[in-house]
């Protein structure tokens, strides 16, 4: 399989506002393809270069006097986030309704760090994610970290079966919850990044 990578990022300065339609649009892909909410507290979202280019997008719009160094630095991290045939990873935000993220992003951070997180088939099948420890501050309010799962071949002909139920879970003492059934387009969107296991 191709190495996928970011288009080379320009200077902050030369982003344009992106038009309405487009937040629109990719905000509408999330919500379908990429989002997964899991309990009160926590959504996660998995990566692709649509997701990463979108973020960087906003950053630019966000910190336009950022140096373009500084700019370059997240656009290497963000390409070590793209899905490959042997791993997803996903972004997980905190979602508390009414509230402000940054007061709950340490005791969430902490209390990740100390989860089990699951892609978990009905069948029992489970596909473990793990905390990266490396992150980025990438000055978006909410962000806790990346949690990465990593697909043998196996890994990926389970996902593939067709009818199987699939959740994500997060499991601590503190935090337990699964997300609703994985709708098919976010499991057709998934086995697209990571590639046919025939």
């Amino acid at each position: 399989m191709a190495t996928r990578t970011l288009e080379q990022p320009p200077n902050p300065a030369s982003f344009r506002e992106l038009p309405l339609d487009a937040v629109d649009r990719s905000y509408r892909h999330l919500d379908r393809c990429r989002r997964i909410r899991v309990g009160p507290a926590l959504t996660l979202v998995f990566e692709n270069q649509q997701t990463l280019w979108f973020r960087m997008q906003e950053l630019a719009g966000i910190t336009r006097s950022t140096a373009d160094a500084e700019v370059r630095r997240l656009h290497d991290w963000y390409n070590r986030l793209l899905p490959s045939e042997d791993r997803l990873l996903a972004a997980l935000w905190v979602s508390l309704p009414g509230r402000r993220p940054i007061l709950n992003l340490e005791n969430l951070r902490d209390l990740v760090a100390d989860s089990r997180m699951l892609l978990r088939c009905a069948g029992g099948y489970e596909i473990e994610g793990t905390l990266l420890p490396e992150r980025v501050r990438d000055r978006l309010i909410g962000l806790v970290g990346w949690i990465e799962f990593p697909f043998s071949r196996e890994d990926r002909l389970a996902l593939e079966t067709p009818r199987q139920e699939w959740r994500l879970a997060i499991e601590s003492d503190d935090y337990n919850y699964e997300s609703e059934p994985l709708t098919p387009l976010v499991l057709m969107s998934l086995l697209a990044d990571l590639g046919s296991a025939a």
